[in-house]
């Protein structure tokens, strides 16, 4: 056997086709930690809670005289349903939740100022009277 044999041969039984890294053999040390990747941010958090506040400033839009405090968690709503949508856009996750919170907010802002002037006006008149 020559020399050109002998590596060819020394070639072929050390190899072949395995790779050496994915081999089954575990380390002393114990297998390295999978690294996950975090997940994207989907927005969805903000979107359950720009529904919420439409929820809640539905409620107080119906309560008369402190219909002006259902503003406040109308305007939160429609900023955090507007985000969470667009970031859930960008994950590529569902939006109807976003939407429906986005709408609800709009809604409920559009109604608690609503009541809340005729409910001044009524007072006004009252007065007046």
């Amino acid at each position: 056997m020559n020399n050109q044999d002998y590596n060819d041969q020394k070639s072929q039984d050390d190899y072949s086709g395995i790779n050496p890294d994915q081999s089954n053999a575990s380390s002393p040390w114990g297998d390295a930690p999978q690294s996950n990747p975090l997940p994207a941010d989907s927005g969805k958090g903000l979107s359950i809670a720009g529904f919420v506040l439409g929820i809640v400033s539905l409620v107080f839009s119906c309560l008369g005289a402190i219909a002006l405090v259902g503003l406040i968690p109308s305007i939160v709503g429609i900023v955090l349903s507007s985000i969470g949508r667009k970031k859930a856009k960008l994950a590529g996750a569902p939006t109807g939740l976003g939407t429906a919170g986005f709408v609800m907010s709009i809604i409920s802002c559009a109604i608690c100022g609503i009541v809340f002037v005729i409910y001044c006006i009524v007072i006004a008149i009252g007065f007046a009277v």
